[in-house]
């Protein structure tokens, strides 16, 4: 994907591939998690089915760390 970055990952303890949310379903899930309106500076690992959210300078914004639901 493009819009991938590497970031570090706080759950794989690793450096991993992230990606932005893709499409309205992730955006409004971290809208309502987060209350804010733009949630484009949030991302994803990509790594097998960790799917660990963080933000674009925390690596971990979350006490638990979240992981994105898959949205069909």
């Amino acid at each position: 994907m493009a819009n991938e970055r590497v970031f570090r990952c706080f759950t794989c303890r690793t450096y991993e591939a992230h990606r932005p949310p893709a499409g309205e379903p992730e955006r409004r899930w971290l809208r309502e998690l987060t209350g804010k309106k733009y949630v484009d500076d949030y991302w994803m690992c990509t790594r097998g089915e960790c799917r660990n959210v963080r933000y674009a300078w925390d690596d971990d914004p979350f006490d638990p760390p979240l992981r994105m639901p898959e949205f069909d």
